[in-house]
C-alpha cells in the first residue's frame, strides 16, 4: 500500500475479524509502532496456526511468541486457552513445561510422547 493511502485507511483489527475465522490457518499479530502503520515500524508478536474457531485456537494447535524470549506452544486450545496435553519449548528447543492442561491452568505435569488425542487415559 502506498503510505500516502496507508494514512487514510484505518486499520484492521482482530477483534474485527475474529468471529469469521473459522477452520484451518495462520494468524500473524504485530504491534505496529507508529501512527501510519509503517511496514518498518511493526513487530511480529505471535504465529499460531492450527484449527479455529471465531478467531481462537480450538483443537490442536501452536503458538510461537516471540515476547520474553520467545517460547512455543504445542498442544490441545478450547476457546483460545490450552486444554488438553501441552508443551512449552523455549527458543533453544528445549522444553519448558509439559502437562495436561484445564482452562489454561495446568492440572497435571506428565511427559508427552504423542499428540493422537487431547488427554491421556487413566487406569
Amino acid at each position: 500500500m502506498k503510505p500516502e493511502l496507508r494514512k487514510t485507511q484505518s486499520p484492521i483489527f482482530m477483534e474485527d475479524l475474529q468471529d469469521t475465522l473459522t477452520g484451518f490457518g495462520r494468524v500473524i499479530e504485530y504491534r505496529a509502532y507508529s501512527s501510519d502503520f509503517h511496514p518498518e515500524a511493526c513487530k511480529i508478536e505471535r504465529v499460531k496456526e492450527g484449527k479455529f474457531k471465531k478467531g481462537k485456537m480450538e483443537g490442536y494447535a501452536r503458538k510461537f511468541t516471540g515476547l520474553k524470549g520467545g517460547n512455543c506452544f504445542v498442544g490441545f486450545f478450547k476457546e483460545g486457552k490450552p486444554d488438553g496435553k501441552l508443551e512449552v519449548i523455549d527458543k533453544d528447543g528445549y522444553i519448558i513445561k509439559q502437562g495436561v492442561y484445564n482452562d489454561a491452568e495446568c492440572i497435571k505435569e506428565i511427559e508427552i510422547h504423542n499428540y493422537t488425542t487431547r488427554v491421556i487415559k487413566t487406569g
